[in-house]
């Protein structure tokens, strides 16, 4: 730690007629851990406050906030201030106080009189400026006994800091003006898909259209209709990952008439053709509870909660805190690596049994693990990740874990290696079965029979993908073409299933309706059923995704559909 001289080293905020300038002094810097639990204290200077590792809350006067890695705060003077640690956790910050001055001069004859005041900085709580970080530390790790000119440095950087926070505050902070162009934001985002334009915009917002402009600017960085531009795009991404509409359609249902000019916006603002993107971000789209507290940079996680994302866990060694486990489901298959790990079911929201984990992430492999408020309850209690459509690209969605867990190199071996097992089953089988159609059938519990096998999915991905299978007519039909997986039949649909190898999954409550099911005469149709080629297999593997589960697939086929049926190679 080290004090500031009692100088006062200034740059001019505001200058007036009245020679008014605001000030800044660097009192002190700490860097180092704090105690588990700091009492409520209040003082007369500004506290800058950045986490550098470590978890738990502060309160800065009656607002909480949860304290994460990379996360910084500011304490105004006056305002009351206490941190607390998680349980086992240490927090390790860095510090910077200061304090502010309004110094006026005052001329009377040819004297010159100065008078000091206290300034408060209209900043407080969480700083959402990303380059802090670094500038703090920077502030801090300078030595013990600096000389003038280290001194001088530091006031200078301390006074640069200052006026960033200060000018991204005031982009936001209210006038009339400002709470005219949220409403047109707000507008933006509901009717995006609407022929908005920047007259129309300004008569909401009360304004001319070039003054609209102007304070737009001023407040956002951007012009209107760049910014609705973006927000244009954004929508756009969303469906271009979510849907299976044409890309005239998604341009139309995002406010743009003609399919050209959107696919030129949108290359122009990303860099890249909306086909392009798709192929780039299928399967690693993320819903981030809190990006900065996170980097790809920053310490490993090493205790790791994965709701089905447990497969892709297995592939980097690394064994999940909890498994997911629901209404009798189990990943059997991953065997003994889960053998120890408790079962937890996340639509029970035992929050409580999550947090006595101390996870330091928190990934969800299943959208609906998110509803219902569960995000944001897992959110506070470590950085929560949501993959939305993790099924559609197992592979992308095994490199982002990767990345996240620090194995990225591994999470490229990894498919490397399962490429090369798919390549040699692929060879196998058109030797064994030649072009024979294969299919996927399933009896749920409740009697339901679906065919599976889209393009995509748990199932169609790795028959008709990896392995080359051909699909009978009716899965053609039915499934290709659409974005569902699989597609509910009736017993009279099982006379049209037109396949000669046939593999079914029954639930275990779904036992008699399957027996109902083989003993019709529209079972018994099937030519896949008149050669005795039907081969039931396990839920847990062909219902689930992820590198495991679709080695074992491979597995099952070939031991169902050739002599090579020991055939195995390792992953």
């Amino acid at each position: 730690m080290f004090n500031a001289p009692d100088s006062i080293c200034s740059t001019s905020k505001e200058r007036t007629d009245q020679s008014v300038t605001i000030s800044f002094v660097l009192l002190s810097t700490y860097k180092g851990p704090l105690p588990s639990h700091v009492g409520t204290k209040t003082s007369n200077t500004h506290l800058l406050l950045f986490v550098e590792s470590g978890k738990g809350s502060i309160c800065i006067g009656e607002q909480e906030y949860r304290l994460f890695p990379g996360r910084c705060f500011l304490k105004p003077p006056g305002m009351t201030i206490q941190t607390v640690a998680d349980e086992g956790e240490e927090l390790t910050v860095s510090e910077l106080e200061f304090s502010g001055y309004k110094v006026t001069s005052v001329c009377e004859d040819e004297n010159v009189h100065v008078v000091t005041e206290p300034f408060c900085l209209p900043v407080s709580g969480e700083l959402n400026e990303s380059e802090l970080g670094q500038a703090i530390r920077n502030l801090c790790e300078r030595h013990e006994n600096p000389g003038d000119r280290d001194l001088f440095s530091s006031h200078c950087q301390l006074l640069s800091m200052v006026e960033r926070i200060w000018e991204a505050n005031e982009r936001w902070r209210g006038n009339e003006n400002l709470k005219a162009v949220q409403h047109t934001i707000r507008l933006m985002e509901q009717d995006f898909f609407k022929p908005l334009s920047r007259e129309m915009l300004s008569k909401e917002a009360g304004m001319s259209p070039s003054h609209y402009s102007t304070v737009f600017r001023k407040v956002t960085g951007k012009s209107p209709m760049e910014y609705l531009a973006e927000i244009r795009i954004e929508k756009a991404k969303d469906k271009l990952l979510t849907s299976n509409a044409r890309i005239r359609d998604i341009a139309l249902g995002v406010g743009y008439a003609s399919e050209f000019y959107f696919s030129n916006k949108f290359k122009k603002m990303t860099g890249i053709s909306p086909r392009e993107f798709i192929n780039q971000n299928l399967g690693k789209k993320l819903l981030v509870s809190h990006p900065e507290a996170f980097s790809m940079t920053q310490t490993v996680p090493s205790r790791v909660i994965g709701l089905f994302v447990e497969d892709y866990l297995k592939v980097f060694g690394i064994k999940p805190l909890v498994q997911f486990a629901s209404g009798g489901f189990q990943q059997r298959y991953l065997g003994s690596f889960l053998r120890e790990v408790r079962h937890f079911d996340p639509y029970e929201s035992d929050f409580q049994a999550i947090q006595q984990e101390k996870p330091d992430i928190i990934l969800l492999g299943i959208p609906q693990f998110a509803e219902e408020g569960r995000f944001d309850r897992l959110a506070n209690i470590a950085p929560t990740y949501l993959f939305e459509n993790p099924v559609d690209d197992w592979r992308q969605t095994l490199r982002t874990v990767g990345k996240l867990l620090g194995k990225a190199s591994e999470a490229e071996r990894a498919i490397h290696e399962y490429n090369q097992k798919a390549e040699v089953a692929r060879s196998i089988l058109k030797h064994s079965i030649g072009d024979r159609s294969v299919a996927l059938v399933r009896v749920y519990a409740d009697g339901d029979i679906r065919l599976y096998g889209g393009p995509n999915g748990y199932s169609g991905s790795v028959l008709y993908g990896d392995l080359g299978l051909r699909p009978p007519p009716l899965v053609r039909d039915l499934i290709w073409g659409s974005s569902e997986w699989m597609k509910k039949i009736t017993f009279d649909m099982l006379s049209e299933l037109d396949v000669q190898c046939l593999l079914i999954v029954v639930d275990e409550a779904g036992r008699q309706e399957a027996w109902k099911m083989t003993s019709s005469e529209q079972w018994k149709s099937v030519p896949a059923v008149r050669e005795g080629n039907v081969y039931e297999v396990r839920s847990d593997i062909w219902m689930t995704y992820g590198l495991h589960a679709h080695c074992a697939k491979i597995d099952n086929v070939l031991a169902a559909l050739t002599s090579e049926g020991t055939y195995r190679t390792k992953v």
